[in-house]
């Protein structure tokens, strides 16, 4: 599975920026608090694999997408767009797309906010998010070429092993 590095990240800001996602400014890249933006992109990466591969790739996505909202590495506006974003381009890197409707995509991280302050149970809440990426998850068809896919494999390894 390919995950998202940093370089991601900053790249999927700017785009919130330039393109005024959601209406309301969103924090520049260079106010990321770092360190929970790393724990964020990288944690999920140290379970085992699951099974399958859509099965890991939705326990991997479920996780950074909650961590990119709970964890708050834009420390005041944005988060939440950030990882709607974020869980988009996951998904498109791994050759899959998530199929929903904007207003969905738009509430569920209200959802997921929700249930952190008010469920203890953190299984539950990580059961809730794959349930949302499970039925909205498809397969697309493969356009990213071999070579193009084991060049970014390869850069998030390097960037796993030098950011730990």
């Amino acid at each position: 599975m390919i995950g998202l590095t940093s370089n991601n990240i900053e790249l999927i800001i700017e785009h919130l920026i330039e393109n005024r996602v959601g209406g309301e400014p969103i924090d520049q890249f260079s106010l990321c608090i770092k360190p929970r933006l790393l724990s964020a992109l990288k944690t999920p990466f140290q379970r085992p694999d699951c099974k399958d591969e859509i099965e890991t790739f939705i326990d991997r996505a479920a996780r950074v997408y909650y961590s990119l909202i709970i964890n708050h590495p834009l420390p005041s506006n944005g988060n939440k767009r950030l990882a709607t974003q974020a869980l988009l381009v996951l998904a498109y890197l791994n050759d899959f797309h998530i199929k929903t409707t904007e207003a969905q995509l738009y509430a569920f991280p209200f959802i997921v906010v929700y249930l952190s302050k008010y469920v203890r149970d953190k299984d539950l809440i990580f059961k809730e998010i794959e349930e949302f990426i499970r039925e909205s998850l498809v397969e697309r068809p493969n356009k990213i070429l071999e070579k193009q896919k084991r060049i970014l494999e390869a850069e998030f390894n390097d960037f796993l092993m030098t950011n730990e």
